[in-house]
C-alpha cells in the first residue's frame, strides 16, 4: 500500500485514511469508523493539499507512514480556528484527533 517504495504522502498525492475527532473534554466530532455516520463507517479519501481536510491533518500526513496510526493535538490555528464549525466545533477550540494512514495514490 505505498507508492513506489516510498510510503509517505506529498502534496498532491492522494490519500485513504480513518480518522476521529473529538473536542479536548473528549465530546465526539467525527468518526470514519462510525457505521451511523456520514461515511458509514468508510475510510476518507482526498487529496493532499487542497484544503479538504483541516491543516492539522494535512501538515501531519506529511510526516507519518502508510500503516502508522498517530494521535494529535490539533491547536485552533490548525483547526477550525475563530470560526469553529457549527455545531459541532466551538470557535478556537483544540482538537484530539486520532489518525491512520492506509494508503497512498502518487500524484
Amino acid at each position: 500500500p505505498s507508492k513506489g517504495g516510498k510510503s509517505t504522502p506529498t502534496t498532491g498525492d492522494v490519500v485513504t485514511v480513518h480518522f476521529s475527532m473529538q473536542l479536548m473534554d473528549a465530546t465526539p466530532v467525527f468518526n470514519t469508523k462510525d457505521e451511523q455516520g456520514d461515511t458509514a463507517g468508510e475510510p476518507l479519501r482526498f487529496r493532499v493539499g487542497q484544503g479538504s481536510v483541516i491543516r492539522g491533518l494535512e501538515e501531519a500526513l506529511l510526516k507519518i507512514l502508510v500503516g502508522q496510526t498517530v494521535r494529535l493535538i490539533i491547536s485552533p490555528d490548525y483547526a477550525y480556528g475563530s470560526r469553529g464549525f457549527y455545531p459541532t466545533v466551538p470557535a478556537n477550540s483544540s482538537l484530539i484527533v486520532r489518525l491512520e494512514l492506509l494508503h497512498v495514490e502518487a500524484s
